[in-house]
């Protein structure tokens, strides 16, 4: 009896070491790669997306600034997102100093975690082995992201975490995972409430599947034997014709439960069910929550969190999709030769995004109906459904999160949802090798994916990946005092130059404005100027784009903005001028108030390429 307890205990502890030790080993390659594509192809990311490095990431880092010169969101500068990722960097810039390194420690830290967590929940689903699959997929697809600090990087990895921590529940019934599974989906709402409300829909529709599917069944055959109709020593007792019992017999008085009874039963489950996610959601979103209410004006709030999601966002970001048809099909229609056929499909860029682009909701589809399917056939075995809420949970979160990549159709945007479609094809594909008769055209199927599937979700981000390996070029650790900030991360010469030169004519608490050369076009600018320089912004809007800077109301409020702080110096951009998109992106508005202001008052006297000084007059 002594070894078998010492058997039944190392077992377990064995394979959880085991387990430890393989997420160890996962972290430590994703990491590796990670680190190498982000430092070599450092300068290769910063000239192929300008706009994601001054802008993007410069949004990000000049929040975090001016959280920790003790400014607070929507109160005191504009921000579209949920303020998590501002406080973070804060967090870190006040332990290790304000600099772009530990920024850039700290995202690939959070990608290193994110790509275990896909491994974590790709397992849950599928497994370990096949798990590796969207594992590998989203370290590549991490490693060729082209801007560092996207609060979405985060958000998605609490967001992953938490379904992961649901579906623990679903296994375990045990509410410390449900508690976990809330706190996890309010700190992901922390960084984006956006994801904060597909995670939350997500695991609450669930949820409430599971609770019903999970009541009593009055035609469940284990109810059978409690009574029998046709039972001849039942027969004399009660006439179940008789027009005066009629009334009286009801399912609760044969030993079933009433229908009554089984909504009862519902509710209590689900109560059950929603006060420990409840409580985890309250413990990590509330606190926020209850101070932004308290010192953030609530116009100010509903502009941010929904009228400017609802209505600015699209209209200044959104790209129209792809046609129904992919490129391919003018071609194979036409007499072109097959080489140039294969290098459209292999190459194209129209072509790899219609594919990374269509595939997705065609995948979640599939595993949605799997889930249908499936869940009628276990309707009367609900304990056995449980790989099923597994699918279903991640292919609610797939089709949530594909509302995000609506919105604005480019790689990074489609990654979130892209990774979560390759885990519901990861499980359809185990799914279907399980059942012997389905493994003939599964086979053909996953083949006929693979290859149209191929080129994008692997070739593309590879091929960028390469790229930035190879890149020679390489960003100066050491750097000027003036800025010590971006010392082993690559800035362009002229932004350089030009911070310099305000530096020395500045002190370090003046307020100046850094803006474009010109203000009637909603378009990118260089937010990240304000960092590097040590210089705090003068007005609230570091997000010239979020801010709709071509409106009246936000022109006027920066004119008041620099006049109330006697601004003596404004930076003027133009590496931004050529940007037009097909949405509102670089369509002037008509409205020059800011540009009229700036002419009659300030003149230029200093000028690097891209960037204008101008100096009040």
């Amino acid at each position: 009896m002594g070894s078998r307890a010492v058997v039944r205990i190392l077992h377990p502890m064995r394979r959880r070491g085991a387990a430890w030790l393989l997420h160890a080993v996962l972290a430590l390659a994703a990491g590796v790669f990670l680190f190498v594509v982000m430092s070599r192809g450092d300068v290769f990311f910063a000239k192929a997306d300008p706009a994601g490095r001054l802008f993007d990431e410069g949004v990000e880092l000049t929040s975090a600034a001016r959280v920790l010169a003790g400014q607070v969101p929507y109160r005191d500068f504009a921000l579209i997102y949920a303020p998590g990722q501002a406080y973070t960097l804060a967090a870190l810039f006040r332990l290790f100093g304000e600099s772009m390194v530990v920024e850039r420690a700290y995202d690939l830290v959070v990608r290193t975690l994110l790509c275990l967590s896909v491994y974590v929940l790709a397992r849950e689903v599928t497994s370990s082995k096949v798990a590796l699959a969207p594992f590998v997929l989203a370290t590549i697809w991490l490693g060729s992201a082209y801007f560092y600090a996207y609060a979405m990087f985060p958000a998605l990895l609490c967001a992953l975490l938490s379904a992961t921590a649901c579906l623990r529940f679903l296994r375990t019934c045990a509410p410390r995972w449900l508690f976990a599974t809330g706190a996890l989906a309010g700190i992901a709402t922390l960084y984006r409430h956006d994801v904060g409300l597909y995670v939350v829909a997500s695991e609450v529709a669930l949820l409430i599947l599971w609770a019903l599917t999970r009541l009593p069944d009055l035609d469940a055959p284990k109810l059978a034997p409690r009574i029998d109709l046709d039972a001849p020593k039942l027969a004399p007792r009660i006439d179940l014709d008789a027009p005066e019992l009629r009334p009286r017999l009801h399912l609760g008085a044969l030993g079933l439960p009433s229908r009554i009874h089984i909504r009862r039963f519902a509710i209590r489950r689900f109560a059950r069910a929603a006060w420990p996610f409840l409580a985890g959601m309250g413990a990590s979103l509330g606190p926020a929550v209850l101070y932004l209410v308290a010192v953030v004006p609530l116009g100010d709030l509903w502009y941010a969190f929904v009228a400017f999601p609802l209505t600015g966002f699209r209209s200044a970001f959104a790209m129209p999709y792809p046609d129904d048809a992919p490129p391919l099909v003018p071609m194979l229609a036409g007499a072109v030769p097959w080489q140039e056929v294969l290098r459209v499909f292999v190459y194209s860029d129209p072509q790899l995004l219609w594919a990374l682009f269509w595939t997705q909701p065609i995948i979640d589809l599939a595993g949605l109906l799997f889930v249908m399917i499936a869940l009628w056939r276990c309707r009367h075995a609900v304990r056995d459904a449980l790989p099923v809420w597994r699918m279903a949970l991640v292919a609610f979160l797939a089709i949530a999160f594909f509302n995000q990549a609506l919105n604005r159709i480019d790689t990074l945007h489609l990654l979130p949802s892209g990774i979560l479609a390759c885990i519901v094809l990861a499980g359809l594909a185990r799914r279907a090798f399980a059942v012997p008769r389905l493994r003939i055209p599964a086979t053909v199927a996953l083949l006929f994916l693979v290859l149209v599937m191929g080129p994008a979700y692997v070739r593309w981000p590879l091929s960028t990946v390469q790229v930035a390996l190879q890149w020679e070029e390489r960003a100066p650790c050491a750097v000027d005092a003036g800025v010590a900030r971006v010392a082993c991360v690559f800035t362009f010469s002229d932004q350089v130059q030009a911070i310099e030169y305000v530096q020395q004519r500045t002190s370090p608490d003046e307020a100046i404005f850094v803006g474009n050369s010109r203000h009637d076009r909603i378009q990118p600018n260089d937010a990240l100027f304000y960092f590097i320089a040590g210089r705090r912004n003068a007005t609230r809007y570091d997000d010239l784009v979020a801010g709709l800077v071509a409106t009246v109301p936000a022109q006027s409020s920066i004119i008041a903005d620099l006049q109330r702080h006697d601004v003596r110096w404004i930076v003027r951009s133009s590496m931004f001028d050529d940007a037009v998109e097909p949405n509102a992106m670089g369509r002037p508005t008509g409205v020059t108030l800011l540009d009229d202001f700036i002419q009659a008052n300030y003149e230029p006297v200093q000028h690097y390429v891209d960037y204008t000084i101008w100096r009040r007059r």
